[in-house]
């Protein structure tokens, strides 16, 4: 038998094989009401006879490898979204800051993005403070501008808290990894 089945499986397919074949023990109203159960017991007992075979074994290693890299990409897209969002959010707040609309945009934003999005997480007042200084540090930065998407949020938060000029880390951030 294959590596892939460990004990248990064998001993639990010797107790569906006693169970298929002393089915007439039990009611017949219940395999009556009970297909699906009987053919996943048929199903069960013919895959646990059999050995996998290498060629089997590469073709699943390749399906998990292309799984888990299409699940890579998804997360790469999705954060890649998100961050051109908080970007243009931010450049819209600084805009119409710098047009005189005053700071209370930030509170009156935020209360109307939970009212129209209920549950919705990330724009909280303080994040959309966040949003602006994220725009406002990078926008004049030809050299940054282009990788603020290769990161997360959460590492853009870490990078502002943490650095006094977005242009030369501290040795405090470099220090902590």
């Amino acid at each position: 038998m294959g590596d892939r089945f460990t004990s248990d499986s064998v001993f639990t397919a010797s107790v569906h094989r006693q169970i298929l074949r002393n089915s007439h023990a039990f009611n017949n109203e219940f395999w009556d009401k009970k297909p699906i159960l009987a053919d996943w017991l048929l199903l069960h007992e013919q895959t646990m006879n059999i050995e996998l075979s290498p060629q089997y074994i590469d073709f699943f290693r390749d399906v998990k490898d292309k799984i888990r890299s299409s699940q890579y990409e998804a997360a790469k897209a999705v954060n890649t979204a998100i961050i051109k969002l908080y970007w243009d959010i931010g450049s819209s707040l600084s805009e119409k800051m710098k047009s005189g609309w005053g700071k209370s945009i930030v509170e009156t934003l935020s209360g109307d993005i939970q009212k129209e999005f209920p549950g919705i997480k990330g724009f909280s007042s303080t994040n959309l403070w966040y949003m602006k200084q994220f725009f406002e540090e990078y926008c004049h930065s030809e050299i940054l501008q282009p990788l603020v998407g290769e990161i997360s949020w959460a590492k853009h938060l870490i990078i502002m808290t943490k650095c006094k000029n977005i242009q030369e880390p501290s040795d405090s951030f470099l220090m902590d990894g």
